[in-house]
């Protein structure tokens, strides 16, 4: 039913002849876990006759490209999203070593943080699990200007989610693009 309503939805997009549907935000995905948005995301794909996913699962395989399978997260979310985030990604595979978030209640007010705030909890949560093979910073703030200085600093690879979207659709497009400054993923 849900998979039905929502190909319902995206048929505009089919109409206007794009080459891939990227969705994102993660109620869906918190709410019926990785196993059931990959299946959506797969039943999507064949009845539109295009590739579709969302962004954690992008986020997922953006993970396992470079290799992860012990990882922290870093997110802006309130402690209940991110312990549904911390099942999510168990699910796909992952072993969650560290979650920390601001307690931020809306996605709004994770776009009014501090430039730095996403960096500050990836370096804390990391520090407390050095033995990650990976971070993950996820959420609606400002993910990217400070990956590539994380990554130099903890050496091993730091996901941010925006990025992780992004190397999908690159990916899934057959675009080869090389993007320095927003971590290995996009190098």
């Amino acid at each position: 039913m849900y998979a039905l309503s929502l190909e319902s939805s995206l048929s505009g997009f089919v109409a206007e002849e794009v080459d891939c549907i990227l969705l994102s935000g993660i109620t869906v995905a918190v709410q019926r876990g990785y196993r059931a948005e990959e299946e959506l995301a797969a039943q999507l794909t064949e009845r539109l006759g295009l590739p579709v996913t969302t962004s954690l699962c992008a986020n997922a395989g953006a993970l396992k490209h470079v290799g992860a399978k012990k990882i922290v997260v870093a997110t802006a979310y309130l402690e209940r999203i991110n312990q549904a985030l911390k099942r999510y990604f168990e699910d796909a595979g992952f072993e969650v070593l560290g979650i920390r978030g601001l307690d931020v209640a809306n996605p709004v007010g994770q776009a009014k943080l501090p430039d730095d705030a996403s960096y500050q909890v990836a370096r804390g949560v990391f520090g407390e699990h050095p033995e990650a093979d990976a971070v993950l910073v996820h959420g609606r703030w400002r993910t990217l200007p400070h990956i590539d200085r994380l990554e130099r600093e903890i050496a091993r690879p730091a996901v941010s989610s925006t990025a992780a979207s992004l190397w999908w659709m690159l990916k899934t497009l057959g675009i080869k693009l090389r993007l320095d400054g927003y971590g290995q993923i996009l190098r």
